[in-house]
């Protein structure tokens, strides 16, 4: 049950928007190996935002899935962040990228908690 999202402060059109978000699901479940079916994919474009004391495009990428494989976040981060720039032309430099791996127990889908 991974979770994509990118927040940036670059400006999309609504149609750029909506094509850039199902291309990311596609990234994403490519990245993680898991089905698109289970990926969520949240895209906040145009967002106030700045970085090293400008407001020069920037993006904050976030994962958030059960069982993120630590040992992986480093590949993961530069592979989102060579996304980020193909995607939307923002230099890896200004990428930050988040990873949290879920305890099931914590986290809901379908009316009920992951946990066994």
């Amino acid at each position: 049950m991974p979770l994509f999202k990118i927040e940036t402060n670059k400006a999309l059109g609504k149609e750029e928007e909506k094509t850039f978000c199902l291309e990311a699901s596609r990234f994403a479940a490519k990245l993680l190996q898991k089905s698109e079916q289970v990926v969520m994919v949240c895209v906040e474009t145009g967002k106030t935002m700045s970085f090293a004391a400008d407001e020069k495009p920037t993006a904050l990428a976030t994962i958030k899935s059960v069982g993120l494989p630590q040992a992986s976040c480093p590949r993961y981060a530069k592979e989102i962040s060579a996304f980020v720039e193909e995607q939307l032309a923002i230099s890896p430099a200004r990428v930050f990228v988040d990873f949290f791996d879920i305890n099931p127990a914590l986290f809901g889908w379908n009316g009920k908690t992951l946990a066994k």
